[in-house]
């Protein structure tokens, strides 16, 4: 799954199609977890499923956090560890796809 809070990419029509169904949803404006709910609406309504995004080494492109945070990365049984137990996380120098797409939590220098 890729989360959200870094961002998500969704094609134009795939967005056409997710408004028109929308309220069908329920999705809530204001949650912390609109991009479940979203991932889950366009799975459910629409049958359009996830893609995964990481490169041909399993590095991740989509980032939940800041790039040092996942360089020292340590499985904790959260979250994060949860939503990628299914395949694995890349820890270390592993982590990152050299074009990776986004982070989240980034601050200003």
């Amino acid at each position: 799954f890729n989360s959200g809070g870094a961002g998500y990419a969704l094609s134009q029509q795939t967005l056409r199609e997710f408004r028109s169904i929308m309220d069908e949803c329920e999705v809530r404006t204001h949650t912390a977890t609109e991009d479940v709910m979203i991932a889950q609406c366009l799975r459910n309504v629409l049958n359009i499923g996830l893609t995964d995004t990481r490169d041909s080494q399993q590095r991740e492109r989509f980032h939940p956090f800041a790039p040092a945070t996942h360089y020292t990365w340590t499985p904790k049984d959260d979250w994060y560890d949860k939503y990628n137990m299914e395949w694995g996380l890349q820890l270390g120098e592993d982590c990152c796809a050299p074009d990776s797409v986004s982070f989240h939590y980034i601050k200003k220098p």
